[in-house]
């Protein structure tokens, strides 16, 4: 067994753990409401396959229009402002979204569905933002979903997104009760690097903002910045010295302002 294969195994990798969980707490008013996002529009349609998903974690392995669009637009919904339309506003709202997120990054490890793969980075970190508004943990299978993820693609051609992954799988699992070994941590946060590392010098050389150059699906850098903050708040004083190093390393690089940012 490789390495990455051990590391990533360590997080017990399960694909629908996290949207079955979540699915328990989208009662039918919610499902319609989601079905409903798109103005209406064909709600009956959507509502069908939304079903199908809440109850039973299943869609066709092309996930079609009917339910994509309107969990792409829930996807996009600010619960903490209650202007915010299409979407459900508060604790109520975050259920909603991390629900829509989960089911698209569920369906985005299908190889049929290569459009959800594009700026997903963008779904991780607003199912990372209502994860933690909820008044549940779902710490564990967060993990589990984003190291199936991980798996699936990590030799894939679609792959120059992982690295914001394995940050995501990172934050969930400095969370994680019992602690992680500090030696998997050390593990996640050197494969992050080198994935970035590797994506840079595949596809952005000349990009300097760590992690957040490697796309140009960028909604959301913002959002990882504040998750960047997060980390670097966290108390990791029973961690290894190594640990410490490679959480503060990664915490200052991604919230790091380049020169022109700054300007």
């Amino acid at each position: 067994m490789s390495a990455n294969l051990a590391l990533f195994n360590f997080f017990q990798p399960d694909a629908t753990a996290l949207l079955l969980g979540l699915a328990a707490h989208i009662d039918d008013a919610m499902l319609a409401e989601i079905a409903a996002a798109d103005y209406g529009q064909k709600q009956e349609d959507h509502l069908l396959e939304l079903g199908k998903i809440r109850d039973q974690g299943a869609f066709a392995s092309r996930l079609d229009w009917y339910p994509k669009e309107v969990l792409e637009l829930i996807r996009w919904s600010e619960p903490d402002d209650p202007e915010w339309k299409p979407g459900g506003y508060g604790e109520r709202g975050h259920w909603m979204r991390a629900f829509a997120c989960a089911a698209l990054l569920r369906a985005a490890g299908e190889p049929e569905n290569g459009d959800l793969r594009d700026g997903w980075n963008q779904t991780l970190i607003q199912l990372a933002d209502s994860l933690s508004a909820i008044g549940e943990d779902f710490t564990a299978p967060a993990c589990s979903l984003l190291s199936w993820l991980i798996l699936r693609f990590e030799l894939h051609d679609q792959s120059e997104e992982l690295g914001f992954f394995g940050i995501g799988l990172l934050w969930f699992a400095l969370h994680l009760q019992p602690p992680v070994p500090d030696a998997a941590i050390v593990s996640l946060a050197e494969w992050s690097v080198a994935r970035e590392r590797q994506t840079v010098r595949d596809c952005r050389p000349g990009d300097r903002r760590w992690l957040l150059g490697t796309t140009f699906f960028d909604l959301r850098h913002d959002s990882w910045r504040r998750l960047g903050n997060e980390l670097a708040k966290l108390d990791l004083g029973g961690r290894s010295p190594a640990a410490q190093t490679w959480v503060g390393l990664i915490a200052s690089e991604l919230t790091a302002l380049t020169q022109a940012e700054q300007e």
